[in-house]
């Protein structure tokens, strides 16, 4: 073989240096060049041998040392410059209070569950009530600081945590992840294997089936009838082609929410086991729920269950996402209408009962949280034609008011709206959300003492949450109606009985001594619903200087902190009812509030992020009323979008 015009028997040490490189033709070609002038190859083509000149590669010159030792030393100096700053705040107190919290929390949990296994692994520290708000906190510190009215005290713990509250944005859940998961990883995905035994899920089945009317039972019944849970765990179970995600899901809720409750009313270990398998079952399968998910029956349920458990650990705006895509779904198949063609029902009834009641736990969800986040709901009342169910609950009038306490009252719209007819709608309400208090009161209690019942120990506490929920929604209308002549309208009394109410629920919980329950009535009663009697005696209490009020909310505090919570988005806001209880016994006890300094109060602080009306308002400090008239001046707009956004909101 020739090599470049060589001999093949000449040593390749002794090759000849190559004077040029073959001419443009040969190469075009990809033929040897015998790199003669001309060619042989273009003398036999009869061609024209060229030579094109080529120029020299360029290297570029190495980057010298000295530009990255800059760089790194420009980084060192950055982060030694965050640090300063990080350590120039003052956390003492809050690491102290944290270090405590750790120590009697590490106490009180149970060692297989406790809340840190709870959380999700996800990261959503947007979600966090607070975040967006603190600066209406920052505020509030700044006046107390640097107004002028502490003027000879010394700083105090409570002020210095209150301004770091309020500065520092809230710590991103940690991760919870497992140890052996990469970044990205979808996860595990739906497998019977993950599931509990198959004789424990008979045995709960069948114990659902047979107590349909316990509470949390007859609670799911209203998603999907407990037949239809039971095909689905079937083909969960008995696979025998492939199940989709939604049955996946179904089966994982319907079970994790049976296993905790006779987990909890048996105090079975074994049970609550079972209950964390499905529950992280169901955390995983939803977060790997596909986007585009084709609407059906079976979705809307999945969905539903996805808001129910994005509300119950502390995570509002995950439920408004899954019950967005629901309420979608519910337009997408006409479940708000009524069908046009009626020979197209079902022969028994069944499925069209059971699209109706899909359709208005929808609609409840949907309501409860577009009021939470102060956004129209998803769907509009006026669009609704299909009738109302027979037995309609509690919990969808109650959802209808809400829609109606934003969308007249409380929305861009509302708020525009003369006085006299927000007065008259808000009054309306109050009447109508009394008379459903009223009318299931009696059936809710009779229920307590029903013998059937008897082994329903939980119905007791999910009936005063509820209650309690009612109670705040009561008090927000009540801030709109004018007190009359003859004396209170009852603001302060609806704020005492929510007081009452949450009492009653934190000695059940201590009574049972189970994390879960607290974690449901917080999240439900405290982080859902926005809990308005806080605000409304902290205004009461800070205005007119009461210890007794004082004492209620440094109660109210306390139990909320004695428990764990599960997540950093609900311990910010219970944390900060603390806060603000320290901060009203200080300015108490330091005598602020007394005839001497009024007028100078009058002129420094403005409590106006947490007023109802006359904070702000432009009220006088000096004789000002006793009674609750005190409660209806103006500015109902501003307080309840501050106060709101900066107790509960992650949206507001």
């Amino acid at each position: 073989m020739e090599i470049r015009g060589l001999d093949a028997d000449r040593p390749m040490n002794d090759r000849l240096a190559i004077s040029r490189r073959s001419c443009d033709h040969c190469r075009v070609r990809k033929i040897a060049c015998d790199r003669r002038t001309p060619c042989s190859n273009c003398t036999n083509a009869k061609l024209n041998c060229t030579h094109s000149t080529f120029a020299a590669r360029s290297v570029a010159p190495k980057q010298k040392p000295e530009s990255s030792e800059r760089k790194i030393n420009e980084i060192a100096e950055a982060v030694d410059g965050i640090k300063l700053l990080l350590q120039g705040l003052n956390v003492s107190s809050l690491s102290s209070h944290d270090a405590r919290n750790t120590q009697v929390s590490t106490e009180n949990l149970m060692p297989d569950y406790s809340p840190a296994r709870m959380q999700p692994s996800y990261n959503e520290a947007l979600d966090s009530p607070l975040g967006h708000h603190s600066v209406q906190v920052g505020r509030f510190v700044n006046e107390f600081l640097e107004g002028g009215i502490l003027s000879g005290m010394e700083p105090v713990d409570a002020f210095a945590s209150l301004r770091n509250f309020a500065t520092c944005p809230p710590k991103p859940d940690t991760a919870k992840r497992p140890p052996n998961a990469r970044k990205g990883d979808p996860g595990p995905s739906p497998c019977k294997n993950s599931m509990p035994p198959l004789e424990a899920a008979v045995f709960i089945i069948r114990w659902a089936l047979e107590h349909r009317k316990y509470y949390r039972v007859s609670w799911l019944s209203l998603i999907l009838p407990l037949e239809t849970f039971t095909e689905i765990c079937q083909k969960v179970y008995f696979a025998v082609d492939d199940y989709k995600e939604v049955d996946y899901i179904l089966a994982n809720g319907y079970l994790y929410w049976l296993f905790a409750e006779y987990g909890i009313v048996s105090d079975s270990d074994e049970y609550l086991t079972y209950c964390m398998q499905c529950r992280n079952n169901l955390h995983n399968t939803l977060v790997q729920l596909p986007l585009l998910l084709q609407p059906s029956m079976k979705a809307v349920a999945a969905l539903i269950m996805g808001a129910l458990y994005g509300i119950e650990i502390g995570k509002p705006s995950l439920g408004w996402k899954f019950i967005s895509m629901a309420s979608n779904f519910c337009i997408i198949l006409g479940y708000h209408q009524k069908p046009r063609e009626e020979g197209n029902a079902h022969p028994d009834g069944t499925l069209d009962s059971t699209k109706l009641q899909l359709f208005w736990r929808v609609y409840e969800i949907d309501k409860g949280l577009s009021f939470r986040f102060g956004r129209y709901s998803n769907i509009r009342d006026s669009e609704i034609t299909v009738s109302h169910e027979t037995n309609e609950p509690r919990c969808t009038k109650v959802a209808k008011i809400q829609g109606t306490v934003y969308e007249q009252l409380l929305s861009v719209h509302g708020l525009s709206r003369p006085d006299c007819e927000r007065i008259s709608v808000a009054l309306d309400l109050a009447t109508e959300l009394r008379a459903i208090n009223e009318e299931f009161s009696c059936a809710e209690e009779s229920s307590l003492i029903d013998p059937n019942l008897a082994g329903d120990r939980m119905r007791r506490f999910y009936l005063r949450i509820k209650l309690s929920m009612h109670y705040s929604l009561l008090t927000l209308i009540l801030q709109i109606i004018p007190a009359p002549p003859e004396g209170p309208d009852g603001i302060i009394e609806a704020a005492h009985a929510a007081l009452v109410v949450h009492e009653e629920c934190t000695t059940m919980i201590r009574n049972n001594r189970h994390f879960m329950m607290m974690m449901v009535y917080t999240n439900w009663a405290i982080i859902h619903t926005p809990f308005v009697p806080f605000i409304t005696l902290f205004n009461k209490c800070i205005k007119f200087s009461d210890e007794t009020e004082l004492s209620r909310l440094e109660r109210f505090a306390n139990s909320l902190m004695a428990e764990p919570t599960n997540s950093e988005s609900s311990g910010r806001p219970l944390r900060l009812y603390q806060l603000l209880c320290q901060v009203a016994r200080l300015y108490i006890d330091s005598n602020i509030a007394s005839d001497v300094r009024q007028e100078h109060i009058s002129n420094e602080l403005s409590m106006d992020i947490f007023d109802m009306g006359s904070f702000g308002a432009g009220a006088e400090l000096v004789g000002f009323q006793t009674t609750d008239d005190y409660y209806h001046e103006q500015g109902m707009d501003e307080w309840w979008l501050n106060a709101q956004s900066l107790l509960h909101g992650d949206g507001w």
